[in-house]
């Protein structure tokens, strides 16, 4: 249950939320299968949801949540999912208020979590003539590359420290990079995007007795066709997908699609706001809008795709910055950039594994 409450504590709504924790899960699985405890599988495991009760207020007041899945050892992967991965359901509630004029601009509300047990209710029998789905496991697409002479070309970007350890380490080459680049100057005033893909990879020069840290490698940007596309909106069609999976399955490399990329345009720019308006506008930032987000968890929902967000903006002209799945949301996150080196220079060190 989701309070919304007034800065003197009156409760301004309440409302009952069912989350989707399908996108938490799917990210605790993948935590196990990096640690080596899970078997790198795409099939869905069952997965325990339970509050995490508030320290102060205790139960029904939650703090965070915690899920964990069993593993084949005996012992349990978890992880803790913050309270705020229900915040499209605060945003919901708060907007509806906002336009009920019950909070205004400067108004200070905050939310409250509280969780109850509800009995399960017996399954009604099945009829006989009901379709039955089956869920057919398969493994990931994984191969091996030595990943530390990959970062040793490298240079990490998007972060002001190291990679956080929630982070699978993403490579993307410079050359990919300048692509994305060059195809939102060609389309001037108008949203583009495309599709990356590459490989999933374990590091195979990882200690014997060791598990080898997964890692993505991108490997090409393959501009979407077929898109509808305004200055503000970029949408995939089917005759999008279909198309990008020729193109893949024509590349002949066993690569699959690990991410998408597109293209946010300065909006102050478009709007002719003032210049010195342009240099401390807040909507300059790189975000993921909701559209961005819902593309993203329909499109690209395993927990290592990515989607690369180029900026156009004012003050800094065309930036890359890199989102991707952390505690089963859509988050900024850190890269690496692969330098470019002489021809063959890194050929060997791939191919090796792949």
């Amino acid at each position: 249950m989701l309070d919304v409450v007034a800065e003197d504590g009156r409760t301004l709504d309440r409302i009952v939320v069912t989350p989707d924790w399908k996108p938490a899960r799917e990210w605790v699985h993948f935590e196990g299968v990096r640690e080596g405890r899970l078997p790198p599988v795409t099939a869905s495991v069952p997965a325990a949801i339970e509050p995490i009760w508030d320290a102060r207020s205790g139960p029904p007041t939650v703090a965070a949540f915690r899920a964990r899945i069993p593993a084949a050892d005996g012992g349990e992967v978890s992880r803790e999912i913050p309270k705020h991965y229900l915040g499209r359901f605060v945003q919901a509630a708060v907007g509806r208020l906002v336009e009920e004029g019950v909070v205004r601009t400067g108004d200070t509300v905050r939310y409250v979590l509280s969780a109850f047990p509800v009995p399960l209710e017996a399954a009604a029998p099945a009829e006989p003539d009901e379709f039955a789905v089956e869920e057919i496991v398969q493994p990931l697409p994984l191969s091996d590359a030595p990943l530390d002479a990959l970062l040793a070309h490298a240079e990490l970007r998007g972060a002001e420290s190291e990679e956080r350890t929630d982070e699978i380490p993403v490579l993307l080459p410079e050359q990919v990079l300048e692509e994305t680049m060059a195809d939102a100057r060609l389309a001037g005033d108008i949203e583009t995007g495309g599709v990356l893909v590459g490989k999933l990879r374990r590091d195979g020069g990882a200690p014997a007795g060791t598990v080898g840290r997964l890692f993505v490698e991108i490997t090409a940007y393959l501009p979407a066709p077929h898109t509808r596309a305004n200055a503000t909106k970029l949408t995939f069609t089917a005759e999008t997908w279909a198309a990008v999976q020729r193109a893949i399955a024509l590349r002949r490399r066993e690569e699959t699609a690990v991410g998408w990329a597109h293209v946010h345009l300065d909006f102050c720019r478009l709007r002719g706001c003032p210049a010195e308006r342009r240099m401390e506008c807040s909507g300059a930032r790189p975000f993921f809008s909701a559209e961005d987000v819902h593309l993203h968890t329909t499109c690209f929902p395993s927990a290592y795709q990515v989607g690369l967000l180029i900026s156009e903006s004012t003050a800094a002209g065309l930036t890359a910055s890199l989102f991707g799945w952390s505690r089963g949301m859509v988050t900024q996150r850190s890269f690496h950039v692969l330098r470019a080196q002489p021809e063959g220079a890194l050929a060997d060190v791939t191919h090796a594994g792949s």
